[in-house]
C-alpha cells in the first residue's frame, strides 16, 4: 500500500531536516570547541585587520600576499578579496574578537547547505540521503580550526566543494546553479591561488561537456527542466551581474595599474622553471591524498605522510579507483549523465591541482605549508563521492522493493553517526595556536589599559617568526579597540594606510618572547605589558626539556629529526633542540614516528600547552632611523 502524499511529505521534510542537522553538526562542534579560547593570531590576525580597511580609501582590491613570487622577486597575491568583505560586512554588524571565527563559519555553512539543496534538485530525496554521508563525513574530517579558522586556503575548501555541485546542476539544466556557482566559485578562487586554477579547470570541464552534449544533438544544458515556462535569460544575466560583482575588486586594480596582480602572476608562473617539486614529489603527494585513509581520516593533512613515497598498493588503490569510477560513469551515462560529467570534473581538479604542484618551489616553507595541500581534502572527497555515485546508479534500474527503500535509511543513518562522532571526537588544535591567543589576550588587556587612545603607535613587526605571530593578533586587539596603531613598511599585508606610521607617532611598541626574561630592547624602553609563566610551569617545563635533551642525546643527537639543510645539521646541539625547535618540527610532521612518540616528547608538548614563555611589550621613543636601520627593515620585508 502506498503512504497517502501528505504523509510522504510529512516524511520527506523530516528526512532532509534530519540530513541538515547533521551537516551543520560539524560547524556547531567546532566552533564550540576552537571558539572558547579562540584569537585571531598570525596570517588570520592580518587577515581579520586588513578586513577593518573595507569601506574606507584603503579598501583591499586583492587576497592575501603569496610567496608564489619569492623566487622571481616579484610581489604577487591571491586573486581577489572577497573572503575580507565577507568578515568587514560581520564585523560591522557585531565587533568581537571572534567575529572573523564566525564569518567564516557561516559562509561555509551556506555552502554546504547548498550543496544539499542541488543534490535534492538533481536527484530528488533519496540522493541527498545516500550522499549524505560523503558529505557529512568531509566535513568530519576537516573539523576543527581548518572547518572554521579564516586562514585564507582553509576558508576555500567548502565553498569550492559547493561550487562543483552548482557547476554538475547548471549543466543539468537547474535555472539558479550558475548564479551558486559564480558567487562559491569565487569565493574559493579568490581566497588561494591553487584554487584559483581549480576553479578555472571546473568551469572549463562543465562548459566543454555542455557545448559536447549541444554538438551530438543532445538537448541543451538550459533547457533540462522539461516544461520550464520561464526564459533562462534572468538567471544568466543575474549570474554575469554576480560575476562582476564579485570580481570588481581585482578588475579594478588591474585597470589601475596597467594588468597589476594578473600580470605578475603570468611573469611569476613563467619564471619557475628550475628549483620546484617537480612531477614525481607532485604525483606522491596526489596518492597519498587520495589514498583511502587520507582523503578520509585527516591523514593527508599531515605532510609528514604527503611527503613519503606511497606503496605499491596505494597506488594500485589509486589507479583501481579511477578505473572503477570511470566504468560505473559510463554504465550509467544516458540514464544520470550528472555522475559522469562529476566524475570527469573530478579527474580534471585532481590532474590540475597535481600539475600545479608540480610547479611549487621547493623550499622549506613552501613543502611544510599545509595551505598548499588541503586542495587535496574536496578534490579526493569529490572523485571518491562521485565514483561510489557510479557504482549506486549503474545497478539502481535493477533493484526493487526493500531493498531500494531500506539504502537510503541506511545512508541517512550513517550520517547521523558520523555527526555523532563529531560530537565525542575533539578535534586536535595545534599548539602553537592555543598559546598564542593566551599571550595576545593577556598582553592586549593589558596595552588597552596603559596606551593613550588619542596618540599613535607602530608595532614592530620586522622580527622572528615567533613574536610576529603574537605581534599580529595584538594588533588587530588593539586596532580593534580603536586605538590607532600601524607597521613600519609592510604595504603588501597590511595596506597602504596602515603601512604608513604617522610622523608624530608616539612610540613603536615592541613584542620579545623567550624562554627566560627578555632584555628590553633599548635602554629606554618601558615596560607596558608582559606574561610571567608561574614557577611551577617553569619548573615542569625545565624537567621536560631535560629529559629531551637525555633521550635525543642518548639517540645520537637530532639523528631522529629529518635533516633540512640551514635548520637541523651538526651545529644544532640536543639542548638547543629540545628547547627552541624541536616541537616545532613535530607540529609540522619532520620528526620521525618514533621520534614524536617517545614519552618525552609527549611530556613537553603537553607542558607546552600552557603558555610558559616570557613575553613582553616595551613602549620604544619614536626616533628618526638611521641608514643602517632602514636597509635592516627593507630586507627584513622582503623575506
Amino acid at each position: 500500500m502506498v503512504p497517502p502524499k501528505s504523509n510522504r511529505s510529512r516524511v520527506g521534510s523530516v528526512a532532509v531536516a534530519v540530513i541538515a542537522v547533521c551537516v551543520l553538526t560539524p560547524f556547531v562542534t567546532s566552533v564550540l570547541q576552537v571558539g572558547g579560547a579562540w584569537m585571531p593570531v598570525g596570517d588570520t590576525a592580518i587577515i581579520v585587520t586588513r578586513a577593518r580597511d573595507v569601506f574606507t580609501r584603503d579598501t583591499p582590491l586583492l587576497g592575501q600576499p603569496s610567496t608564489a613570487g619569492e623566487r622571481v622577486g616579484t610581489q604577487v597575491h591571491h586573486p581577489g578579496p572577497l573572503e575580507f568583505w565577507a568578515i568587514a560586512g560581520g564585523q560591522k554588524l557585531v565587533d568581537h574578537p571572534r567575529t572573523g571565527l564566525i564569518v567564516v563559519t557561516a559562509v561555509n555553512a551556506m555552502a554546504a547547505m547548498t550543496v544539499l539543496w542541488w543534490l535534492r534538485r538533481l536527484g530528488g530525496l533519496q540522493v541527498l540521503a545516500l550522499a549524505s554521508p560523503l558529505v557529512v563525513w568531509l566535513l568530519w574530517s576537516m573539523r576543527g580550526d581548518i572547518l572554521v579558522d579564516p586562514l585564507n586556503p582553509f576558508a576555500a575548501l567548502v565553498p569550492f566543494t559547493g561550487y562543483v555541485i552548482s557547476l554538475v546542476a547548471a549543466a543539468s539544466g537547474k535555472r539558479w546553479a550558475p548564479a551558486s556557482a559564480v558567487v562559491l566559485g569565487s569565493y574559493a578562487a579568490q581566497a588561494h591561488l591553487t584554487m584559483t586554477g581549480l576553479v578555472g579547470t571546473a568551469a572549463a570541464v562543465t562548459i566543454a561537456w555542455c557545448l559536447g552534449r549541444w554538438l551530438l544533438g543532445r538537448r541543451r544544458p538550459a533547457a533540462a527542466c522539461r516544461g520550464a515556462r520561464t526564459s533562462p535569460r534572468a538567471p544568466v544575466l543575474v549570474a554575469l551581474a554576480l560575476l562582476l560583482a564579485c570580481w570588481a575588486g581585482p578588475i579594478v586594480e588591474a585597470v589601475m595599474h596597467g594588468g597589476g596582480n594578473v600580470v605578475a602572476l603570468a611573469s611569476t608562473g613563467a619564471a619557475l622553471d628550475t628549483q620546484t617539486l617537480g612531477a614525481s614529489g607532485a604525483v606522491d603527494r596526489t596518492v597519498q591524498g587520495l589514498d583511502l585513509r587520507s582523503a578520509w581520516s585527516g591523514r593527508a593533512l599531515d605532510t609528514r605522510v604527503l611527503g613519503a613515497p606511497p606503496t605499491r598498493p596505494q597506488q594500485v588503490a589509486v589507479v583501481a579507483l579511477w578505473v572503477i569510477g570511470a566504468g560505473a560513469a559510463l554504465a550509467c551515462r544516458k540514464r544520470t549523465p550528472a555522475v559522469g560529467l562529476a566524475f570527469v570534473i573530478s579527474t580534471a581538479v585532481v590532474a590540475t591541482g597535481t600539475l600545479l604542484m608540480t610547479r611549487m618551489p621547493d623550499s622549506f616553507f613552501n613543502t611544510i605549508a599545509i595551505g598548499n595541500y588541503v586542495w587535496l581534502r574536496p578534490a579526493a572527497a569529490l572523485l571518491w563521492g562521485a565514483t561510489l555515485a557510479g557504482l549506486v546508479a549503474a545497478p539502481a534500474p535493477f533493484v526493487r522493493g526493500r531493498v531500494r527503500r531500506l539504502l537510503p535509511l541506511a545512508a541517512t543513518g550513517t550520517a547521523a553517526a558520523v555527526a555523532l562522532a563529531c560530537v565525542v571526537s575533539a578535534p586536535r588544535r595545534p599548539l602553537a595556536q592555543q598559546v598564542e591567543a593566551a599571550y595576545t589576550r593577556a598582553l592586549s588587556g593589558q596595552l588597552g589599559a596603559r596606551l593613550v587612545p588619542g596618540d599613535s603607535y607602530v608595532m614592530d613587526v620586522a622580527r622572528s617568526l615567533t613574536e610576529n605571530e603574537v605581534a599580529h593578533g595584538v594588533l588587530h586587539e588593539l586596532v580593534r579597540r580603536g586605538f590607532d596603531v600601524r607597521v613600519d613598511g609592510f604595504a603588501e599585508s597590511f595596506g597602504e594606510m596602515r603601512s604608513r606610521p604617522a610622523e608624530a607617532g608616539d612610540g613603536t611598541l615592541v613584542i620579545q618572547r623567550g624562554s627566560t626574561r627578555p632584555e628590553p630592547p633599548d635602554p629606554d624602553a618601558i615596560l607596558l605589558a608582559e606574561h610571567v609563566p608561574s614557577p611551577r610551569a617553569l619548573d615542569e617545563r625545565r624537567r621536560a626539556e631535560e629529559r629531551l635533551t637525555e633521550r635525543i642525546t642518548r639517540a645520537g643527537g637530532p639523528t631522529k629529526v629529518v635533516p633540512i639543510p640551514g635548520l637541523v645539521d651538526a651545529a644544532v646541539t640536543s639542548q638547543e633542540l629540545a628547547r627552541d625547535g624541536y616541537l616545532g618540527l613535530v607540529e609540522v610532521g619532520l620528526v620521525e614516528p618514533e621520534a614524536a612518540a617517545w614519552p618525552e616528547t609527549t611530556a613537553l608538548l603537553r607542558v607546552r600547552a600552557t603558555p610558559v614563555d616570557f613575553v613582553t611589550v616595551h613602549l620604544v621613543a619614536q626616533r628618526r632611523p638611521s641608514p643602517v636601520d632602514v636597509g635592516d627593515r627593507a630586507s627584513a620585508g622582503t623575506k
